[in-house]
């Protein structure tokens, strides 16, 4: 049983209060619900690569509260974003250098079969090349290879074979610092 089959997500937790802070304006809300997720860190990435398969590592994990809007299945994990291969540009679209990035796993038993490429955002998760943020573009599933593709032009799309990769992410949602 992997770790991340034991995150606590059928007993979401909860959290009421209503406190108002008069001096600057900010007011606790209500929620209701949220799911305490692992997070791999930039620093952590190859450290996740070698320990992905061992529960005891899992487990050291530092966890992020997301909130969510009802009870979902699967395995969740949030990874921090290196790198500027997904800058767009454009807010709306880009994934920025210390995003954190809500994600669920895409089973392995589903890399037979053409993957949903409607979400578009992915975390890859390769032996050697880490942890890669990118679209899939396209799934040769004959070969066994997807293409890659980031968002910052300036980054050529590539392919990699699926026996290469330790595990896949689907991007659900995306916690981003404002500057200030």
């Amino acid at each position: 049983n992997n770790f991340l089959d034991s995150c606590d997500i059928s007993g979401v937790n909860t959290a009421k209060e209503s406190i108002s802070n008069v001096d600057s304006g900010a007011i606790w809300i209500e929620f209701e619900n949220f799911l305490l997720v692992p997070l791999v860190e930039k620093r952590d990435e190859y450290g996740f690569i070698k320990g992905w398969s061992n529960e005891d590592y899992l487990k050291t994990l530092h966890k992020i509260p997301w909130e969510v809007d009802k009870n979902y299945t699967g395995k969740y994990m949030s990874f921090e974003v290196s790198g500027d291969s997904m800058d767009s540009g454009n807010p709306r679209t880009a994934i920025l250098e210390r995003d954190i990035l809500l994600t669920r796993e895409v089973k392995r038993s589903q890399w037979g079969s053409p993957l949903h490429l409607i979400r578009s955002n992915f975390v890859i998760v390769h032996q050697d090349k880490g942890v890669l943020v990118k679209r899939i573009t396209s799934h040769d599933v004959e070969g066994g290879v997807i293409t890659l593709h980031s968002l910052n032009p300036l980054y050529s799309d590539f392919n990699v074979y699926l026996s290469d990769v330790i595990a896949i992410f689907d991007v659900m949602d995306l916690h981003r610092k404002l500057l200030v």
